[in-house]
């Protein structure tokens, strides 16, 4: 049958070059360069098969998510917020912020089977009714309940973000991104509406004071251009 052309992928050929000038000269280094490129071809073919495979929602996630959302979005605007139990402190501080200025169009996706019953006690919120929805337990984001920085297990929870703001722009909302470290001092939702120039943007983020950009408080709008920068930073996120 005919030859299959393989591309190599830039990622791949980074790996390898690195793999290549950072170990100590051998014997014979010549004739094993090719063995130590398909080495670390391998194992960074390995490594990414690992990683991608976490970056899918299947639809038993989705179908958990998707009412929660629709019955909470607010003029087609929707806030994810994501926290497992040890961030329940900062989830409630933040909640209660948003409550005193009257924004309610929030979801917590627990990533964890612990978050949620705190939250929906409701802990003296007034104005808005807890929303908390545990998607994971057909497929537990980690074994423990803890995951080492860094870990494969850290990666996969750091990547729910990204991939639940790409899910919840192809569903047609707006999304606000919101780290849960802050708090709320006014709702910035009128604020998105009210300059020309913030109107008309597929996303809205933060300078990270010189040293990119501040994913903890980002606004996307469901665009093409905002599905596109949403998958590139998948794509990079997966490539690391």
């Amino acid at each position: 049958r005919p030859r299959e052309s393989v591309r190599v992928p830039a990622w791949v050929a980074r790996s390898a070059r690195v793999a290549l000038t950072t170990d100590p000269p051998l014997a014979g280094t010549a004739q094993m360069a090719p063995l130590l490129l398909l080495l670390a071809a391998t194992s960074a073919l390995t490594n990414r098969s690992a990683t991608q495979a976490m970056v899918t929602l299947d639809e038993t996630m989705t179908s958990l998510v998707d009412p929660l959302v629709a019955a909470r979005a607010r003029d087609g605007v929707v806030v994810p917020l994501f926290s497992n139990l040890g961030f329940v402190p900062f989830l409630k501080n933040l909640l209660c912020s948003m409550d005193r200025v009257r924004v309610s169009n929030w979801v917590v996706i627990a990533l964890d089977n612990s978050t949620c019953a705190p939250i929906r006690g409701g802990f003296g919120l007034a104005y808005a009714s807890p929303a908390c929805v545990f998607p994971y337990a057909h497929r537990p984001l980690t074994t423990q309940g803890v995951a080492s920085y860094r870990t494969v297990e850290f990666n996969r929870m750091v990547m729910q973000r990204p991939m639940w703001m790409r899910h919840l722009l192809s569903r047609g909302y707006s999304v606000l991104q919101c780290d849960l470290d802050v708090v709320w001092l006014r709702d910035p939702f009128p604020l998105f509406a009210a300059h020309p120039h913030l109107a008309a943007a597929d996303v809205l983020v933060q300078s990270e004071g010189g040293h990119g950009y501040n994913a903890g408080f980002y606004f996307a709008r469901p665009t093409r251009a905002a599905d596109a920068f949403m998958e590139f930073w998948l794509e990079d996120l997966v490539s690391r």
